[in-house]
């Protein structure tokens, strides 16, 4: 091979080389923009704080209108939690924090018969759960807590650093001995650590 066609020849091979990796390169965000719609691209703890308020029912709630059922005892709380989820990769995660509650009057009858816990009160109860979660395409996410606690929808951000998650008049049925609750609570959720590879 003459030394012109060789020369000719390395140019080519040169620009094809730099062409590959050009495209390599350009490939690589076009892969870490399409984590976000997985379970991958959101795995780490986040620090939730939530706040709403719930209605409360010793008998229940009718489920065609979402009025207590007559003869219950009936009280609003609000409430404010604090808790670490774990999203854990394929799909499941963790729970663990406290949820603290203020029973507006009359508040509850004694509860499991602890006077204690009976009238207005604020008190304070532990959240520890495991869960599983699902994730579409353009970033809305379900969370499915232990049934029957229902599920809570919400969306994360672009760069998976905060999830909001929600529900809105979902009946969360209690021990008989507590009561029945119809809850509206929002929960934000902050990146704190990722985690390792």
């Amino acid at each position: 091979m003459g030394s012109g066609v060789k020369e000719v020849y390395m140019r080519k091979l040169a620009v094809l080389a730099m062409m590959i990796a050009i495209a390599s390169v350009m490939a690589a965000p076009m892969a870490s923009a399409n984590d976000y719609h997985h379970w991958w691209g959101i795995h780490g703890t986040y620090f939730m704080t939530a706040t709403g308020g719930c209605l409360h029912s010793t008998l229940g709630f009718d489920l065609t209108n979402l009025t207590p059922v007559p003869g219950s005892v009936v009280w609003g709380a609000s409430i404010m939690a604090q808790a670490i989820w774990t999203f854990e990769r394929g799909g499941t995660g963790t729970v663990s924090g406290t949820n603290y509650v203020v029973d507006f009057p009359p508040g509850a009858p004694a509860l499991a018969g602890t006077p204690a816990l009976s009238g207005p009160i604020a008190r304070q109860n532990p959240i520890s759960f495991s869960f599983t979660y699902e994730l579409t395409e353009d970033g809305v996410i379900t969370v499915y807590p232990p049934s029957p606690q229902p599920a809570v929808v919400g969306m994360i951000s672009k760069d998976h650093k905060t999830l909001t998650l929600g529900n809105a008049n979902h009946i969360q049925p209690n021990p008989p001995s507590l009561s029945s609750a119809i809850c509206n609570i929002g929960r934000v959720l902050i990146r704190v650590e990722e985690e390792d590879e």
